[in-house]
C-alpha cells in the first residue's frame, strides 16, 4: 500500500521539466518586465499643454506635437507590454518543449505557481514534480527580476514593472480582481491541457 502511495507521488516526474520550468520562468519575467520596464520610461504622465496665450506658432505646434506622441506611447504602452508577455511565453514554450523530449506536456512549463497548484489539486500532476516545478517557477522569477535589474539604468530607483496599486484601488479591490483573474487563468490551462475532448 505504501509503495502504490509513493509511486503516485513520483509518477511521470522529470529533471528535464523543473530545469525547463526555471528557464521559462526567467525568460519570461526577463522579457515581459524588461518590456514594460523600457517602454514606460518613455511615458510622461504629467504632460500637461500649455496657454497659448502669447506664445508662438511655432511653439504651440512643437507642444501640440509633443502631446500627440505622447499620447501615442501611453496609448499603445498596454498593448506591446502584452504582446510581449505573450510572445515571451509563446517562445519560451516553444524552444524548451523542443529541448525536453519526452517530457508530458502537462508537466511542462506553466511558468505560474497558481496553475501548477491546479493541476496539482486536479490530479493531472504528481505532487513531486509539482513541488518542484513551484520551487523553479519561484527561482527563475526571482532570477529574472535579478537580470532584469542587472540590466536597466537606474534599476534601484525604477519598479521594474512589479504592479502597484491605482490611487482608489484598495487592497480587497486587487485582490478579489486577482482571485476572480487567477481563476479564469487556471481554467483554461485545465481546459486546454487536460481535456480529453477532441472538439
Amino acid at each position: 500500500m505504501a509503495s502504490r502511495g509513493r509511486r503516485r507521488l513520483t509518477a511521470g516526474f522529470n529533471p528535464k521539466a523543473v530545469v525547463a520550468e526555471l528557464m521559462a520562468a526567467t525568460l519570461f519575467i526577463y522579457i515581459g518586465c524588461g518590456t514594460a520596464t523600457t517602454f514606460s520610461a518613455q511615458r510622461d504622465k504629467d504632460f500637461q499643454l500649455e496657454s497659448t496665450t502669447n506664445r508662438a506658432e511655432g511653439d504651440i505646434r512643437a507642444n501640440i506635437r509633443e502631446l500627440s506622441n505622447n499620447v501615442a506611447t501611453t496609448g499603445s504602452w498596454g498593448i506591446t507590454t502584452a504582446l510581449a508577455f505573450g510572445l515571451a511565453i509563446t517562445g519560451a514554450r516553444h524552444v524548451l518543449l523542443l529541448a525536453s523530449s519526452n517530457v508530458p506536456a502537462v508537466a511542462l512549463l506553466r511558468i505560474n505557481p497558481a496553475v501548477t497548484l491546479s493541476l496539482l489539486l486536479s490530479n493531472n500532476l504528481g505532487l513531486l514534480q509539482a513541488v518542484a516545478n513551484m520551487a523553479t517557477q519561484i527561482a527563475g522569477a526571482i532570477l529574472g527580476a535579478g537580470f532584469l535589474y542587472a540590466t536597466i539604468p537606474g534599476s534601484s530607483s525604477s519598479t521594474l514593472a512589479s504592479n502597484q496599486l491605482s490611487p482608489g484601488v484598495g487592497i480587497g479591490n486587487a485582490l478579489c480582481g486577482e482571485i476572480v483573474m487567477t481563476f479564469v487563468l487556471c481554467s483554461v490551462v485545465l481546459e486546454v491541457t487536460t481535456n480529453k475532448n477532441e472538439a
